[in-house]
């Protein structure tokens, strides 16, 4: 019996250790997002806004890299050149799923710009006077049809809701996806600028495509990952056998197995 004991206190951590979720992150592999920005006028102004994330650095613990921005206007096939935008501006994860927004203007602004760690009725309250808050509807686990990689990746689904009420429109839906973003605003999140109809229309990994919306109008590439599958997989997406140690992907979370 005393036996039985200590190996109950042994084996108790390694299950613990097993159930940790690690989240995919936005600031690995060289991420390329690319946006469609419409202006909501007669004359349908439409451009094209690329993101990436580069120099790593620490900032209050938190590790954040230079957000870069390009143009290109919809009357031309010429991209601008890479610009640090605004000049100071940092995307940053921690280890609990919250994306960061970090704007060094003198005045160290720094928002939560998603929140990977959220579950169904939460509310993410975006702080500011005229913007409606998010509430997720759904969290789901996905694989993205289209992506290289196949990999299962945490999918919340959010609306804005007026005094309570859930609004049921497009414009005030978003889904973000776990290591790529929002579908609408990609890298930026809730943190992009207003007044223009934005869709994530493609976000690449060295080059490679892990997500891809081919219809400015709706969101497209996302499956749901069946709940009966028990399959687990390495991280390149390769089903692998129970009897692997290390990193695995098992029902669509990241867990460490000892």
């Amino acid at each position: 019996m005393k036996h039985l004991f200590v190996l109950l206190l042994v084996a108790n951590p390694i299950a613990t250790i097993a159930q940790e979720i690690l989240y995919d992150s936005l600031l690995d592999g060289e991420k390329i997002w690319t946006i469609k920005s419409t202006i909501p006028s007669p004359e349908r102004w439409v451009d094209y806004i690329e993101y990436k994330l580069m120099d790593e650095t620490s900032i209050d613990g938190v590790i954040y890299k230079k957000l870069f921005c390009r143009y290109k206007w919809s009357y031309t096939d010429d991209w601008s050149e890479w610009e640090w935008l605004f000049n100071k501006a940092y995307i940053g994860e921690d280890n609990d799923g919250k994306v960061y927004y970090y704007h060094d203007n003198g005045k160290n602004l720094t928002s939560v710009a998603m929140d990977f760690s959220m579950q169904v009725g939460d509310v993410f309250d975006l702080n500011e006077e005229d913007e409606l808050p998010y509430v997720v509807t759904a969290v789901s686990d996905t694989i993205l049809e289209n992506s290289f990689d196949r990999k299962p990746r945490r999918c919340i689904h959010l609306s804005q809701s007026f005094y309570g009420e859930i609004i049921n429109e497009d414009w005030a839906s978003d889904i973000w996806i776990d290591g790529i973003g929002s579908v609408k605003k990609g890298v930026m999140g809730t943190n992009a600028s207003s007044g223009t109809i934005q869709q994530l229309i493609k976000c690449t990994q060295h080059g490679n495509v892990i997500y891809q919306c081919d219809d400015a109008t709706s969101v497209l590439g996302i499956k749901e990952q069946p709940l009966e599958d028990v399959s687990i997989y390495n991280l390149a997406g390769q089903k692998i056998n129970a009897s692997y140690k290390g990193i695995v992907i098992r029902k669509g979370k990241k867990v460490i197995v000892k």
